[in-house]
């Protein structure tokens, strides 16, 4: 036969006590690991920000840099030359355009031919 062994309400007390102070001393250290992950992701996060503030720094100078350099070569360029495209049956205006204009006609012509001929073969 079985004997129970009561116990005093105290000592059901007392154990109630240590096993909330377990369950508190666990929560307690888990509180405390989350704390400390916590922080170095703050300490990364406020190395990242200075990363960042440098980088838009450096854009910004850049950019100023880009901007005088693009002045200076507008000004070093020279204003471009319209090009007249004459059509067909207008005069060239220069004798010297002219035949320039006849020798590339004529030249046109001449692999124009070669090119026919080539076919033909």
């Amino acid at each position: 036969m079985y004997t129970r062994v009561r116990r005093s309400s105290k000592a059901v007390r007392c154990e109630c006590k240590i096993l909330d102070y377990k369950n508190l001393e666990e929560k307690n250290t888990s509180l405390e690991a989350e704390l400390r992950q916590k922080s170095g992701l703050e300490d990364c996060n406020q190395s990242l920000y200075v990363e960042l503030n440098k980088k838009c720094k450096k854009i910004e100078s850049l950019k100023a840099v880009n901007a005088l350099l693009m002045e200076q070569i507008d000004l070093q360029l020279l204003p471009a030359t319209p090009l007249v495209v004459l059509q067909s049956h207008q005069p060239v205006p220069d004798t010297t355009l002219a035949k320039k204009y006849e020798d590339l006609l004529a030249a046109h012509e001449d692999i124009k031919k070669k090119l026919i001929a080539k076919e033909d073969f």
